[in-house]
């Protein structure tokens, strides 16, 4: 059974709309590509050309002009270069420097004539463009400090003269025609530049179709004429185009066609992908944040009016009621995880002081000893601007520290006599201990550093394992001198406390040896900080 269509939906379908907007540009474009070809090309195209070999002239003119001024500049710096005045007298030696200095300056200058002469009017270098080479001497040629415009050798060539301050002449120049290749090329034109042949001479031009302008040069005290031809042929070629109708009509059309088949899937896909980036935010999003509304369809540029209650629209629609859903949804699962896991966490750090209690109860000779160390470690690592999650693990390893002693027996911890060599070697193992029960907590994996290797030494004398410089982890490191510190302030059964300076005194003089040396620096300066608070706890705890 044929399903009917209602007018209002046929006309709000993407279809419809694609088909209209189609029909009308079409029969536009076609009106207006009818109007335009009934007119001549024949003035545009001319008018064109002059336009355009006018911007041609003005710039060539200007080049031209500079260059000019560039010899002069070139003349006057290479007559008053000290190493050329230097080299302009003397031997073979000084011919061969001089000649190397002019190659240099007329590299530098890009000219195509430079002769030195010396006080005696004797060339001492004669260096000339390949077309000039029979030129032996201009210096009779040219007046002093003159520039003018000359036909040497069959070839227009500027020159300048200068005289030397310490005697000798410099003449310097360049080859017109030459020159003028030189600045068409610079311009990037596809003309056929002609100089008059030689004084009186008329320029013949090539035969074609070209686009003949005549103009001059000013040179010095002359003006020289310049034909510059531009070959009409690809204009024309247009203009031919332009009058075939049918052949123009069907190109046009279809270029037309395809623009117009871009504009429109442009307009298609935009909101799609627009619709497609938000999914994918949708996959990564934060829900713990509140729920904003977002801007999917955008109404520039859009005639067609695209997304605004077609099958895009319903899309569109559809898509934002899901995700105001799943936001509502997951936010509070988000919000149920977080904290469930800030419980965690909570029930693992209570643990953990837990366990250090316990080490306290058990070690009578280093009561509050952990929760002292754990305190001045985490104070100490955010002195030294330590990432969070270091200071965490520090703190976590130096309640934890000591919880291979649990392995120890009473006896050996209590004991008020100095301990045997076997119950020594029985003490250096708890690290070893620690390590090995923890090591299966993934929780405490970043602590086990400092529970390993908090007895390591700098100089490699430490135990369990030796571990040498860097070689021991810096949580270790940081924790092994905030560890030796408090041990010395506090009494032990085998020792009374010592005094706060001494302890200071013997950190400073074990750096290098059982500390690291940039660590004990930086504690002794953080110290300094915390003296007086230290000083009062030292005090309530040696009355």
């Amino acid at each position: 059974m044929p399903i009917a269509i209602k007018p209002s939906s046929l006309l709000n379908s993407l279809l419809f709309k694609i088909l209209v907007f189609l029909l009308a540009f079409t029969l536009l474009s076609a009106l207006l590509l009818g109007v335009y070809l009934r007119g001549s090309m024949t003035q545009t195209v001319n008018s064109l050309i002059s336009e355009e070999i006018k911007t041609d002239i003005d710039n060539l003119q200007m080049l031209f002009s500079n260059r000019l001024s560039e010899v002069k500049r070139a003349a006057d710096l290479i007559a008053s270069d000290p190493e050329i005045l230097a080299n302009i007298e003397g031997g073979e030696e000084r011919i061969l420097r001089l000649d190397s200095r002019a190659i240099d300056l007329r590299n530098r200058f890009d000219v195509d004539v430079l002769q030195i002469y010396d006080r005696n009017q004797i060339a001492r270098t004669n260096i000339l463009h390949a077309n000039l080479y029979r030129v032996s001497t201009l210096i009779q040629l040219i007046p002093s400090n003159y520039a003018d415009l000359y036909f040497v050798e069959g070839r227009w060539v500027y020159l300048v003269r200068r005289e030397a301050p310490t005697g000798g002449t410099i003449i310097v120049g360049i080859d017109l025609i030459t020159e003028l290749d030189r600045i068409t090329r610079r311009l990037k034109l596809r003309d056929k530049v002609y100089l008059q042949a030689s004084p009186g001479d008329e320029v013949t031009p090539p035969t074609g179709n070209y686009f003949r302008t005549e103009f001059q040069l000013p040179v010095g005290t002359h003006l020289l004429n310049v034909t510059l031809l531009r070959d009409t042929e690809t204009y024309f070629q247009v203009y031919q185009q332009a009058q075939n109708a049918a052949l123009s009509i069907t190109v046009f059309l279809s270029l037309l066609l395809i623009v117009l088949s871009v504009f429109i899937i442009v307009a298609i896909v935009q909101p799609l992908r627009r619709l497609s980036q938000a999914a994918r935010e949708l996959a990564n999003a934060d829900f713990s944040q509140p729920y904003q509304p977002r801007s999917i369809l955008n109404s520039n540029l859009n005639p067609l009016r695209i997304g605004h209650g077609d099958e895009i629209g319903q899309l569109v629609d559809s898509f934002t009621r899901m995700e105001k859903e799943l936001h509502h949804v997951y936010s509070g699962l988000v919000r149920d995880l977080e904290r469930a896991n800030r419980e965690v966490v909570e029930a693992y750090e209570a643990t953990l002081q837990s366990w250090a209690n316990a080490l306290d109860l058990r070690d009578h000779s280093t009561e509050r000893h952990t929760g002292r160390v754990a305190e001045l470690s985490e104070e100490f690592a955010r002195f030294l601007n330590l990432p969070e999650e270091d200071i965490i693990a520090l703190k976590r390893g130096a309640l934890l520290h000591d919880v291979g002693k649990m392995a120890i027996s009473d006896h050996i911890l209590n004991k008020k006599s100095p301990l045997t060599d076997e119950e020594w070697m029985l003490v250096k193992q708890h690290p070893l201990y620690g390590y090995v029960m923890l090591r299966p907590i993934d929780y405490l994996k970043d602590a086990l550093d400092v529970i390993y290797c908090h007895h390591e030494k700098w100089d490699g004398s430490g135990y369990p394992q030796g571990l040498k410089g860097t070689e021991i982890p810096l949580k270790a490191r940081i924790f092994s001198v905030i560890d030796s510190f408090d041990a010395l302030i506090t009494e032990r059964p085998y020792r009374p406390a010592w005094k706060f300076d001494e302890a200071l005194e013997h950190i400073r003089s074990r750096a290098g040896l059982d500390f690291d040396p940039v660590i004990v620096e930086k504690f002794l300066q953080w110290i300094e900080t915390k003296k007086g608070e230290l000083l009062a706890e030292y005090a309530s705890r040696t009355s």
